[in-house]
Protein backbone atom coordinates (compact mmCIF):
# COMPACT_ATOMS: atom_id res chain seq x y z
CA UNK A 1 0.00 0.00 0.00
CA UNK A 2 1.40 3.52 -0.95
CA UNK A 3 0.25 7.01 0.44
CA UNK A 4 -0.77 9.68 -2.55
CA UNK A 5 -2.14 13.18 -1.44
CA UNK A 6 -4.15 14.93 -4.29
CA UNK A 7 -5.33 18.59 -3.76
CA UNK A 8 -4.65 17.95 -0.42
CA UNK A 9 -6.43 14.52 0.41
CA UNK A 10 -5.05 11.90 1.46
CA UNK A 11 -5.33 8.16 0.11
CA UNK A 12 -4.28 5.01 0.75
CA UNK A 13 -3.34 3.26 -2.56
CA UNK A 14 -2.40 -0.05 -3.83
CA UNK A 15 -2.10 -0.16 -7.90
CA UNK A 16 -2.66 -3.38 -10.11
CA UNK A 17 -0.23 -4.23 -12.73
CA UNK A 18 -3.11 -4.52 -15.32
CA UNK A 19 -6.56 -3.26 -13.89
CA UNK A 20 -9.85 -3.56 -14.56
CA UNK A 21 -11.24 -0.60 -12.65
CA UNK A 22 -10.48 1.99 -10.22
CA UNK A 23 -12.06 1.16 -6.93
CA UNK A 24 -12.75 4.37 -4.75
CA UNK A 25 -13.33 3.69 -1.20
CA UNK A 26 -15.65 6.80 0.98
CA UNK A 27 -15.94 6.56 4.44
CA UNK A 28 -18.65 7.36 6.47
CA UNK A 29 -19.60 10.12 9.18
CA UNK A 30 -16.50 11.00 11.55
CA UNK A 31 -14.61 7.81 9.84
CA UNK A 32 -11.33 7.36 7.87
CA UNK A 33 -9.99 5.38 5.54
CA UNK A 34 -8.88 3.25 7.87
CA UNK A 35 -12.31 1.49 7.98
CA UNK A 36 -11.57 -0.13 4.23
CA UNK A 37 -7.85 -1.08 5.45
CA UNK A 38 -8.24 -5.12 4.95
CA UNK A 39 -9.44 -4.24 1.37
CA UNK A 40 -5.76 -3.81 0.82
CA UNK A 41 -4.53 -7.13 1.85
CA UNK A 42 -7.91 -8.95 -0.23
CA UNK A 43 -8.04 -10.21 -3.65
CA UNK A 44 -9.48 -6.52 -5.23
CA UNK A 45 -5.76 -6.08 -5.33
CA UNK A 46 -5.03 -8.50 -7.90
CA UNK A 47 -7.79 -7.16 -10.10
CA UNK A 48 -8.00 -3.31 -9.43
CA UNK A 49 -6.82 -0.05 -8.51
CA UNK A 50 -7.54 0.70 -4.71
CA UNK A 51 -8.08 4.35 -3.50
CA UNK A 52 -9.55 4.70 0.14
CA UNK A 53 -9.85 8.56 1.06
CA UNK A 54 -9.61 10.40 4.30
CA UNK A 55 -12.13 13.11 3.42
CA UNK A 56 -11.33 16.54 4.45
CA UNK A 57 -11.56 17.45 7.99
CA UNK A 58 -11.60 13.70 8.74
CA UNK A 59 -8.38 11.18 9.47
CA UNK A 60 -5.49 13.18 8.33
CA UNK A 61 -6.75 14.74 5.21
CA UNK A 62 -6.39 18.62 6.21
CA UNK A 63 -9.97 20.68 6.71
CA UNK A 64 -11.41 22.87 3.10
CA UNK A 65 -13.61 25.55 3.14
CA UNK A 66 -15.37 24.27 0.15
CA UNK A 67 -15.69 20.80 1.56
CA UNK A 68 -17.86 21.93 4.52
CA UNK A 69 -21.01 19.87 3.26
CA UNK A 70 -21.77 16.71 0.84
CA UNK A 71 -21.81 18.60 -2.46
CA UNK A 72 -18.49 20.29 -1.93
CA UNK A 73 -16.59 17.23 -0.88
CA UNK A 74 -18.17 15.29 -4.03
CA UNK A 75 -17.10 18.23 -5.84
CA UNK A 76 -13.34 17.66 -4.60
CA UNK A 77 -13.15 14.54 -5.04
CA UNK A 78 -14.47 14.73 -8.14
CA UNK A 79 -10.88 16.60 -8.94
CA UNK A 80 -9.15 14.02 -7.45
CA UNK A 81 -10.87 10.81 -9.64
CA UNK A 82 -10.52 12.76 -12.83
CA UNK A 83 -6.42 13.25 -11.95
CA UNK A 84 -5.90 9.94 -10.93
CA UNK A 85 -7.92 7.65 -12.47
CA UNK A 86 -8.50 9.68 -15.64
CA UNK A 87 -10.55 7.21 -18.28
CA UNK A 88 -10.60 4.40 -15.80
CA UNK A 89 -13.86 2.37 -15.31
CA UNK A 90 -14.89 3.57 -12.11
CA UNK A 91 -16.12 1.67 -8.77
CA UNK A 92 -17.47 3.35 -5.86
CA UNK A 93 -17.77 2.29 -2.40
CA UNK A 94 -19.49 4.02 0.35
CA UNK A 95 -20.25 3.40 3.65
CA UNK A 96 -23.09 5.35 5.63
CA UNK A 97 -22.60 9.04 4.79
CA UNK A 98 -20.14 8.04 2.13
CA UNK A 99 -23.27 6.48 0.42
CA UNK A 100 -24.63 10.06 -0.06
CA UNK A 101 -21.50 10.91 -1.58
CA UNK A 102 -21.57 7.92 -3.66
CA UNK A 103 -24.57 8.55 -5.63
CA UNK A 104 -22.89 11.86 -6.27
CA UNK A 105 -20.50 11.09 -7.84
CA UNK A 106 -22.22 8.34 -9.63
CA UNK A 107 -24.03 11.63 -10.96
CA UNK A 108 -20.82 13.26 -12.25
CA UNK A 109 -19.29 10.11 -13.84
CA UNK A 110 -22.27 8.39 -16.00
CA UNK A 111 -19.89 7.14 -18.21
CA UNK A 112 -17.30 5.55 -16.23
CA UNK A 113 -19.22 4.25 -13.14
CA UNK A 114 -19.66 0.20 -13.86
CA UNK A 115 -20.72 -0.13 -10.22
CA UNK A 116 -21.56 1.35 -7.04
CA UNK A 117 -21.90 -0.67 -3.74
CA UNK A 118 -23.64 1.28 -0.92
CA UNK A 119 -22.63 -0.39 2.29
CA UNK A 120 -25.61 0.89 4.88
CA UNK A 121 -25.65 3.96 3.06
CA UNK A 122 -28.19 7.15 4.17
CA UNK A 123 -31.63 6.12 2.45
CA UNK A 124 -34.16 7.11 4.92
CA UNK A 125 -33.93 9.76 7.76
CA UNK A 126 -33.73 6.97 10.15
CA UNK A 127 -30.18 6.13 8.97
CA UNK A 128 -29.34 9.54 10.35
CA UNK A 129 -28.84 8.08 14.28
CA UNK A 130 -25.53 9.60 14.42
CA UNK A 131 -25.66 12.76 11.65
CA UNK A 132 -28.82 13.96 13.69
CA UNK A 133 -26.83 14.51 16.86
CA UNK A 134 -25.51 17.19 15.08
CA UNK A 135 -28.70 19.45 15.04
CA UNK A 136 -28.35 20.22 18.81
CA UNK A 137 -25.40 22.06 18.91
CA UNK A 138 -24.08 25.18 16.97
CA UNK A 139 -20.87 25.31 18.71
CA UNK A 140 -18.41 22.61 16.92
CA UNK A 141 -15.75 22.22 20.42
CA UNK A 142 -18.55 21.44 22.25
CA UNK A 143 -20.15 19.25 19.79
CA UNK A 144 -16.71 17.54 19.34
CA UNK A 145 -16.39 16.83 23.06
CA UNK A 146 -20.08 15.76 23.29
CA UNK A 147 -19.25 13.21 20.33
CA UNK A 148 -15.72 12.04 21.60
CA UNK A 149 -17.61 11.12 25.33
CA UNK A 150 -20.59 9.49 24.09
CA UNK A 151 -17.85 6.92 21.67
CA UNK A 152 -15.64 6.70 24.41
CA UNK A 153 -18.69 5.84 26.35
CA UNK A 154 -19.31 2.86 23.64
CA UNK A 155 -15.58 1.15 24.54
CA UNK A 156 -16.76 -0.42 27.33
CA UNK A 157 -18.45 -3.32 25.00
CA UNK A 158 -15.18 -4.49 24.41
CA UNK A 159 -16.01 -4.33 20.40
CA UNK A 160 -12.93 -3.99 18.14
CA UNK A 161 -15.17 -1.60 15.94
CA UNK A 162 -15.74 0.35 17.97
CA UNK A 163 -11.99 1.09 18.89
CA UNK A 164 -11.29 1.34 15.58
CA UNK A 165 -13.95 4.11 14.86
CA UNK A 166 -13.01 5.93 18.23
CA UNK A 167 -9.88 6.11 16.57
CA UNK A 168 -10.25 7.96 13.62
CA UNK A 169 -12.81 10.30 15.39
CA UNK A 170 -10.05 11.58 17.40
CA UNK A 171 -9.06 12.73 14.52
CA UNK A 172 -11.73 14.42 12.79
CA UNK A 173 -11.74 18.54 12.91
CA UNK A 174 -14.42 19.88 15.42
CA UNK A 175 -16.03 22.38 12.61
CA UNK A 176 -15.81 19.47 9.32
CA UNK A 177 -17.82 16.86 11.52
CA UNK A 178 -20.09 19.25 13.18
CA UNK A 179 -21.22 20.92 9.11
CA UNK A 180 -20.94 17.74 7.18
CA UNK A 181 -23.05 15.84 10.04
CA UNK A 182 -26.04 18.38 9.55
CA UNK A 183 -25.14 18.60 6.03
CA UNK A 184 -26.09 15.06 6.13
CA UNK A 185 -29.08 14.85 8.01
CA UNK A 186 -30.24 17.59 5.05
CA UNK A 187 -29.37 15.21 2.32
CA UNK A 188 -31.02 12.22 3.44
CA UNK A 189 -34.26 13.84 4.12
CA UNK A 190 -37.28 11.65 4.66
CA UNK A 191 -36.44 9.42 1.90
CA UNK A 192 -34.46 11.83 -0.30
CA UNK A 193 -31.07 10.35 0.00
CA UNK A 194 -32.83 6.68 -1.00
CA UNK A 195 -35.19 8.01 -4.08
CA UNK A 196 -31.40 9.23 -5.35
CA UNK A 197 -29.60 6.26 -4.77
CA UNK A 198 -32.76 4.39 -6.43
CA UNK A 199 -32.92 6.53 -9.73
CA UNK A 200 -29.47 5.60 -10.93
CA UNK A 201 -28.87 3.86 -13.61
CA UNK A 202 -25.30 2.08 -13.33
CA UNK A 203 -25.25 -1.13 -11.61
CA UNK A 204 -25.73 -0.98 -7.90
CA UNK A 205 -26.12 -3.26 -4.76
CA UNK A 206 -27.22 -2.08 -1.17
CA UNK A 207 -25.17 -3.50 1.46
CA UNK A 208 -26.27 -4.23 5.13
CA UNK A 209 -26.26 -5.49 8.42
CA UNK A 210 -29.44 -6.96 10.18
CA UNK A 211 -28.55 -5.63 13.60
CA UNK A 212 -28.55 -2.56 12.63
CA UNK A 213 -30.67 -1.44 9.29
CA UNK A 214 -33.99 0.39 10.60
CA UNK A 215 -37.12 -1.03 10.01
CA UNK A 216 -38.01 2.15 7.97
CA UNK A 217 -34.95 1.39 5.44
CA UNK A 218 -35.85 -2.33 5.72
CA UNK A 219 -38.88 -1.61 4.12
CA UNK A 220 -37.94 1.00 1.61
CA UNK A 221 -35.34 -1.28 0.40
CA UNK A 222 -38.22 -3.82 -0.24
CA UNK A 223 -40.83 -1.46 -1.31
CA UNK A 224 -38.33 0.13 -4.48
CA UNK A 225 -37.20 -3.60 -4.76
CA UNK A 226 -33.28 -1.99 -4.62
CA UNK A 227 -30.73 -4.55 -5.06
CA UNK A 228 -29.34 -5.49 -1.72
CA UNK A 229 -27.32 -8.26 -0.14
CA UNK A 230 -27.78 -8.71 4.08
CA UNK A 231 -24.20 -9.85 5.75
CA UNK A 232 -26.23 -12.01 8.67
CA UNK A 233 -25.24 -10.79 12.38
CA UNK A 234 -23.10 -7.80 11.56
CA UNK A 235 -23.60 -4.50 12.70
CA UNK A 236 -23.16 -0.98 11.03
CA UNK A 237 -19.85 -2.26 9.63
CA UNK A 238 -19.90 -5.00 7.74
CA UNK A 239 -16.51 -4.78 6.16
CA UNK A 240 -15.23 -4.77 9.71
CA UNK A 241 -17.30 -7.12 11.02
CA UNK A 242 -17.28 -9.73 8.50
CA UNK A 243 -14.42 -8.80 6.51
CA UNK A 244 -14.03 -12.12 4.46
CA UNK A 245 -17.33 -12.40 3.42
CA UNK A 246 -17.62 -8.55 2.64
CA UNK A 247 -14.96 -8.39 -0.16
CA UNK A 248 -15.67 -11.83 -1.33
CA UNK A 249 -19.13 -10.72 -2.34
CA UNK A 250 -18.00 -7.07 -3.70
CA UNK A 251 -15.53 -9.33 -5.67
CA UNK A 252 -18.43 -12.06 -6.79
CA UNK A 253 -20.34 -9.12 -7.98
CA UNK A 254 -17.84 -7.65 -9.96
Amino acid sequence: MDIQVSNHVFLRVKKSPNPKASIWLIHGFGESGLCYKEAFSSKLCNAFDLYAVDLPGFGVSPAQNSCQNIAGTAQVLRTVIQELSQNQPLIFIGHSMGGIIGTALCKMFPNQVQYFFSVEGNLTKADTFLSKLTLDYNDPSKFYDFYIKKIYKKLESGDPVMHCYYASVRFCDPQTLLSMGRSCYEETGETKAGEEFNQLNCKKLYLWGDQSTPKETFVFIQEKKIPNYCFKGSHHWPMLDNTQAFYEKILESL
